[in-house]
This record gives C-alpha cells, structure tokens and sequence, in this order.
C-alpha cells in the first residue's frame, strides 16, 4: 500500500513539474513581448528568450538528455530557471503568481530531491 502511495505521489509530482515548466515558458514569453518595443521585433526576442530557454532546459535537464546535469548542478540550475521566471513575473507585477509559482517550484524541487535518493 505504501508502495502505490509514493508511485502516486511521484505521478502527481510530474504532472506538477511539467505544468511548472509550462508556465516558465510562458512567464519568458510574456516577459520579452512587454520589454521590447513594438512591432516584429518584439516577437522575434520572444521567440529567441523562448527557444534559449527550451534548449537550455533540454541540454541540461530533460530526463533523457545525454548531457543531463547530476545533482545538486541539476536542481541548482532548475531552480536558477524558475526563480528567472519568478523574477519576470515579478517584473509584470504578478506578485501572487510569483510567489506561489516559486513555492510551488521548491517543493516539486525538494521532493523530487528526496526521491532521487532512494
């Protein structure tokens, strides 16, 4: 019974770190669309901070990645991206968002810590 308590919690623990992910990408983006002046411009430095990002993160993170950091590099540059993107929320002044959405961050970070471990 203990066994599928932390096989579901693992579960749940994915889907929360890919919807983190999901909502950096976004936070990125919005970011670089409100920055830069007006025109192509502002979509073309979206979509370059945007594909910087998504590489970074498949280089450095993906699970399947060859060149996937060890911990702790893994979850300091994790955590180096996400409080990035709590900073450019902040930055829209989303305080609320950024504040949950780094919370969040930590204790999706800190579980999967723990169950690397084991």
């Amino acid at each position: 019974m203990e066994e599928i308590s932390i096989d579901l919690a693992n579960a749940l623990n994915l889907l929360v770190a890919f919807m983190l992910e999901l909502v950096m990408i976004a936070a990125y983006f919005c970011v670089s669309m409100l920055v830069v002046g007006n025109g192509l411009m502002r979509y073309g430095i979206a979509a370059v901070t945007v594909g910087t990002v998504i590489a970074l993160w498949t280089v450095f993170a993906a699970p399947k990645s060859q060149r996937r950091l060890a911990a702790p590099a893994l979850y300091l540059f994790k955590m180096s991206v996400f409080g990035g993107a709590a900073a450019v929320l902040l930055m829209t002044h989303l305080v609320h968002t950024a504040i949950f959405f780094l919370l969040i961050s930590i204790f999706s970070l800190a579980f999967e810590a723990t169950q690397s471990r084991r």
